[in-house]
């Protein structure tokens, strides 16, 4: 299962990467290349891929000064609702996250998001520093450790 330990590990460019949305009769989950990750969800009537992707985000980058007047998120997180991709990508560009709907198939999506001018929040800084990678110069300049 992915999760951000093992994405910062795998990928030297982390914070911009693509994923997928792959839809099945039982719900649909996010992958990250090959990888299968704990996001997913199931059930009817809502746009499931928003409800994914704002899942991810919000795990990936925590609490974030979003623009509340911009539909789908509450100020502070993206809405895990299912409210559409469109407003979650509106949403990020109020915090000048860009994601891209790159392709759409019958049975999957592929997105690419960039979080190079992402506010990282403490709790991010801890979870980066765990798995071995320290800022450097400035707030948004991080670099590897290779322990």
């Amino acid at each position: 299962m992915f999760d951000l330990k093992n994405l910062v590990k795998k990928v030297e460019a982390w914070r911009e990467f693509k994923f997928s949305v792959e839809f099945t009769k039982n719900g649909a989950r996010v992958y990250v290349g090959e990888t299968r990750t704990k996001y997913f969800v199931k059930g009817y009537g809502y746009d499931k891929a928003s409800a994914l992707i704002g899942k991810m985000v919000n795990d990936l980058i925590g609490e974030q000064e979003y623009n509340k007047e911009v539909y789908g998120n509450d100020g502070m997180f993206l809405s895990e609702g299912g409210v559409g991709v469109d407003s979650i990508i509106a949403s990020l560009k109020t915090i000048d996250v860009k994601l891209k709907h790159i392709y759409s198939g019958k049975t999957y999506d592929v997105f690419e998001i960039d979080l190079s001018k992402v506010n990282f929040n403490k709790h991010l800084e801890e979870l980066l520093k765990e798995v071995g990678v320290s800022k450097v110069k400035g707030e948004k300049q991080w670099e590897m450790n290779l322990m």
